[in-house]
């Protein structure tokens, strides 16, 4: 963590398990992210290493397409493209209320890996548009 300098990319970084895996213990960072936050994310991603590894990766985040690749036995089996996280307004309720109906259709659905939260990295991007977890 010492030798690592968050401020040396450009679009933000994530850091992940060395080996893991279905997205357990990946979080994405930006410049404006706190060292508490960025100590954080090392320590999720060595809890949720599979191979109980004592480094993570940080890799520089590229916007795009979020395209994962199953490999099995050194061949891709599997492609699928991800969908970030999102809720779509009705001019009625708050962010805070969309995120929350959101996380219930999930859970029912059996989606509940990661619920969506409402954490720094969040109401950073939020601001970014203007918004705040009280917007409608």
């Amino acid at each position: 963590f010492r030798e690592f300098s968050p401020h040396a990319v450009r679009f933000g970084v994530v850091i992940k398990p060395k080996d893991g895996r279905n997205g357990a213990g990946i979080t994405f960072l930006d410049g404006a992210s706190t060292q508490a936050e960025w100590r954080k994310a090392f320590s999720q991603a060595l809890e949720n290493d599979d191979g109980r590894d004592t480094a993570v990766l940080a890799e520089e985040f590229v916007p795009g397409k979020d395209t994962r690749f199953l490999v099995v036995g050194h061949r891709v089996v599997a492609i699928a493209q991800r969908i970030p996280a999102n809720v779509v307004g009705d001019g009625q309720l708050t962010v805070r209320e969309l995120v929350a109906i959101k996380n219930m259709q999930r859970q029912r659905l059996g989606y509940m890996h990661h619920p969506l939260v409402l954490n720094d990295v969040a109401s950073r991007e939020l601001a970014k548009h203007g918004l705040q977890f009280e917007s409608v």
